[in-house]
């Protein structure tokens, strides 16, 4: 009954506002199987081209939305029955681009008397791409895209237009540019070696600009939301790098998973074509090279402790939320001599990571090695829990490398509780966190949704102090670049 009092026209009822993507795809899409396949937003907004279909001539048509395959239009003509091939060219700012699409759903709108057609796009996926770059190059479809999710936003007047204005200048700036050398690197004009430059600073730029609204914007709910729709605008050429991608999906469910950490220790380009551009710039970030630093300091640490053990004497190692134990890997590889035993605790939630350095360690393992691999969450791990507390018990080196900037304080000091239980007397526990007075995650932030918990060396050293107070040694180690600290903790003996 709602329905039939709703006079509004099909298209009236049918287009959703572009923040309610993802909620509201419409329920007759022709492959919903695909909807989240694609690194891009489904496009919703009103713009024209021009359709051909067999023995007519060209009309015009309006675009109400566009998936990843198939687009919705709507036309004052008949375009052709379900099956029919239609060729559509669109003219945007000037640039043009034609592409093909077979009718798979039609009806006509009584009110508007105009026909709706539902298409799947035959054309390659490269095509689609650039259909989205031509869009995002226009000031007036940015408009159109970003002024409705602004507007409702619970910010003044003046802060609504200076987001808005940050969309319709600086992100149309970044897609001309980045368009630009896009087509000067696959033309042979611009070498990607030297292009490498150009992209770090217009990607550092348009982020450090986005942020600086945040000035005047407290709310994380509506920064998050601003993200969001700069994600969506950008991400037809960002997303073109998988290492961008896979840092964006999360696919293990949390940021910094395993495999994307091994992509950043192998320091090699996983991307095709253009999108290798986005890898170097990546993977030769300073967060990036500190994290390979982090890992070899780590082997270091774990290499001079093997080194002091004697005949018959065994050391408990654990290494919390261990990702892919690359550090052991590589420690294993290089067939060091040792007198004793050392059995490694790996710890971590994700099963897949654990069967991962499962898998490579036991191809390098060397004798005087065990392994002890447990699946288990890390905030499971309490001081009260006497089920953990008593089965992890007596280690003498335990460390964390990877979990630390991801934890509040709460949970972190709760987790400091529990390693102090299970540490060995003559024991030493290490932990690692990145500075944010050294490194700034802003792009991380903008591009991934990759967030961490901003803290610097004296605010961490205060946290850890909270629970191994006086009568534990803390000492402060750099990596090379100074971007990540480790905290080497040790209880003091008495004399």
């Amino acid at each position: 009954m709602d329905k039939l009092l709703d006079r509004r026209s099909y298209k009236e009822r049918r287009i959703v506002a572009p923040n309610e993507i993802g909620e509201n795809l419409r329920k007759d899409s022709f492959d919903r199987r695909e909807k989240n396949r694609r690194n891009t937003p489904r496009i919703f907004g009103n713009f024209n081209a021009q359709i051909k279909s067999p023995g007519q001539k060209k009309v015009k048509a309006e675009v109400l939305n566009m998936g990843n395959r198939g687009i919705c239009i709507e036309s004052e003509n008949f375009l052709g029955s379900e099956g029919v091939v239609l060729n559509i060219l669109f003219n945007i700012d000037g640039e043009k681009l034609k592409i093909q699409a077979t009718v798979v759903w039609r009806k006509k709108d009584d009110l508007t008397n105009k026909y709706l057609c539902g298409l799947m796009i035959n054309t390659e996926e490269g095509k689609i791409i650039a259909l989205e770059k031509m869009l995002w190059m226009s000031k007036e479809y940015i408009r159109q895209f970003v002024r409705p999710q602004i507007e409702k936003m619970n910010l003044s007047e003046s802060l609504k237009q200076n987001i808005i204005g940050f969309f319709e200048n600086d992100i149309n700036t970044f897609a001309r540019q980045y368009s630009k050398n896009e087509k000067a690197i696959l033309k042979g004009f611009l070498k990607k070696e030297e292009a490498k430059n150009i992209f770090r600073e217009l990607i550092n730029d348009t982020a450090e600009k986005g942020n600086l609204l945040f000035n005047d914007i407290p709310e994380k709910k509506i920064q998050a939301k601003i993200k969001e729709i700069f994600r969506q605008t950008i991400g037809c050429w960002i997303y073109q790098s998988e290492l961008m991608s896979h840092a964006l999906k999360k696919p293990r469910g949390y940021p910094g998973d395993y495999k994307m950490i091994e992509i950043v220790y192998n320091n090699k380009l996983i991307s095709k074509k253009i999108g290798q551009c986005i890898d170097r710039y990546f993977l030769e970030d300073a967060y990036a090279v500190a994290i390979r630093n982090r890992k070899k300091w780590m082997g270091k640490i774990l290499k001079e402790q093997i080194n002091k053990l004697k005949i018959n004497e065994t050391l408990k190692v654990m290494n919390a939320a261990c990702g892919s134990s690359r550090e052991i890997k590589e420690l294993f590889e290089k067939k060091m001599q040792c007198k004793g035993k050392v059995i490694f605790s790996l710890i971590d939630h994700d099963k897949e990571a654990l069967d991962y350095s499962k898998d490579s360690l036991m191809k390098v393992k060397p004798k005087w090695a065990e392994l002890d691999l447990i699946e288990e969450n890390i905030l499971r791990l309490r001081p009260g829990n006497e089920k953990y507390v008593n089965k992890f018990t007596g280690y003498n080196v335990l460390y964390s490398i990877g979990l630390a900037d991801y934890l509040p304080d709460k949970i972190l000091l709760i987790f400091y509780e529990f390693c102090k239980k299970v540490i060995a007397n003559d024991g030493c526990f290490v932990i690692a966190h990145k500075d944010k007075d050294r490194y700034k995650p802003i792009p991380h932030s903008w591009y991934a949704d990759w967030n961490f918990i901003p803290r610097n060396e004296p605010e961490f050293m205060e946290l850890t102090r909270k629970v191994f107070g006086d009568d534990y040694r803390t000492e402060t180690i750099w990596e090379p670049l100074e971007v990540i600290f480790f905290l080497k903790i040790t209880k003091k003996q008495r004399e």
